[in-house]
């Protein structure tokens, strides 16, 4: 006679009835600032999250099953709690930090990638020195949303005297910041 293992069942029956409930402040802009997130410790909270790849991951299955259908081979990921019981999860593939947020029903928010120049494309790349010509390109950032077509970059670049943040959309660029360094 063959024995049933209910084990999996209780983990996820368990892990949907415990969500934590968890608290922050909401993104203002989230093209322009890194959502504040608290990531999860596992010491002090382990009945209520279980081991994924990487740190921590949350207990509401709605944000796996997406998270594993959106980035399957994503390896080493950190999981951190957000806005209303909603999730984000960072990891570095291909030297590019990703970061992906999900809502607490799954549903996917936005996703940041951060790279450096040498991964830029080109036609990118060519807009920014255009006009930058005498500025190094320091870090892209790489901002997709939920019900946007349109991929927004935040480029920050650096010359001797100052650096500025580019935003760039559908082609189109706009210094957000201006800072000297003198």
């Amino acid at each position: 006679m063959k024995k049933t293992i209910v084990v999996p069942v209780f983990i996820a029956v368990n892990a949907v009835l415990t969500i934590p409930v968890v608290s922050c402040q909401p993104i203002r802009y989230a093209a322009i600032a890194t959502p504040r997130i608290e990531q999860i410790d596992a010491t002090q909270n382990n009945r209520d999250f279980y081991p994924f790849s990487g740190k921590n991951s949350p207990n509401n299955l709605k944000i796996l099953r997406a998270f594993l259908k959106d980035f399957k081979g994503a390896e080493n990921v950190s999981w951190f709690k957000s806005a209303n019981g909603g999730c984000a999860a960072q990891f570095t593939k291909d030297s590019v930090q990703i970061t992906v947020r999900y809502g607490s029903n799954g549903t996917w928010n936005y996703t940041l990638k951060r790279y450096a120049e040498k991964k830029m494309s080109a036609d990118l790349r060519t807009l920014v020195k255009k006009s930058f010509f005498d500025y190094a390109i320091k870090e892209v950032v790489e901002i997709t949303m939920q019900n946007q077509e349109d991929v927004i970059y935040r480029i920050m670049i650096k010359n001797d005297e100052s650096f500025k943040i580019l935003m760039i959309c559908r082609e189109e660029m706009q210094t957000i910041g201006d800072y000297s360094l003198r």
